[in-house]
């Protein structure tokens, strides 16, 4: 999201088609790379943490998690034409930053479980 708020600022706020695509190509190059490392990660984590009596239960709800998600990209997405596009992905950057803080919060929680 940082790739998009430079590309924003840059030029990118006055929606005139003189952007490169570069900055987009970039920033989904990036987007892949981190959900091919981070999904499976996050699969393994949750089988080994997750009780054997409910480890599918568990899976099921992070593949719940990823569709919520999902879902609420699209209800984010409406906001694009009403903020400044680089306010857009400064939000979107804060959102993921505010994730990354809550998963170190419950990382040493989660950790107990792991052995």
């Amino acid at each position: 999201m940082i790739i998009m708020v430079v590309a924003s600022v840059l030029g990118g706020n006055s929606d005139i088609p003189m952007m490169s695509p570069a900055w987009l190509i970039s920033t989904y190059l990036v987007i892949t790379l981190a959900e091919i490392l981070i999904s499976p990660m996050g699969q393994s984590y949750v089988s080994k943490v997750a009780p054997p009596k409910i480890q599918g239960l568990m899976m099921g709800f992070w593949f719940g998690a990823t569709a919520v998600g999902s879902f609420s990209s699209g209800i984010f997405g409406k906001l694009y034409s009403r903020v400044s596009h680089h306010e857009y992905f400064l939000i979107l950057a804060g959102l993921l930053f505010f994730s990354a803080i809550l998963v170190l919060v419950f990382y040493k929680k989660l950790n107990k479980f792991a052995k």
